[in-house]
């Protein structure tokens, strides 16, 4: 873990600290909210360029 980002590790202990309660509820809304986003007509804009560009390399 010494190679990772001392931020993100930082913030992501932060995170986990608390009642498990609380962390289950945020990784729940967490995936609610990622799952929104998936479906979104801006991702599939993005995931529709981002392929485009992919064919069209040698």
């Amino acid at each position: 873990m010494a190679r990772q980002p001392q931020g993100a590790l930082l913030e992501t202990r932060r995170l986990l600290r608390g009642e498990p309660d609380e962390i289950l509820a945020r990784i729940d809304a967490e995936a609610r909210i990622f799952g929104a986003q998936l479906r979104s007509e801006e991702f599939r804009t993005a995931i529709s360029a981002f392929l485009a560009r992919g064919r069209a390399a040698p």
